[in-house]
């Protein structure tokens, strides 16, 4: 899609984020506290950080790639995953 739409000067980026704690995954773990439990530890041992990822952990990526200052940004997939993908 990036190298289409480049003519037209319009950017196309994919931003990838792991798991991330959000109002739907507490419904999940309300429902299935060991399913929500073996998930989070499954992400806590392969990620590198060793954290959780929170939906405000991307706000500051997706205004960056948002701006001006990433106008020459495009074509490229961003994992948001704690280092989990260099496992």
């Amino acid at each position: 899609m990036a190298s289409e739409l480049a003519e037209f000067h319009i950017r196309s980026n994919t931003i990838r984020p792991d798991l991330m704690k959000t109002n739907m995954f507490d419904q999940i773990a309300k429902k299935d506290p060991k399913f929500a439990e073996r998930l989070i530890a499954m992400i806590m041992e392969r990620s590198r950080l060793k954290k959780l990822l929170e939906p405000e952990d991307l706000c500051q990526l997706v205004l960056f790639l948002s701006s001006q200052d990433s106008s020459m940004i495009t074509g490229v997939d961003i994992a948001v995953d704690g280092g989990f993908s260099l496992v």
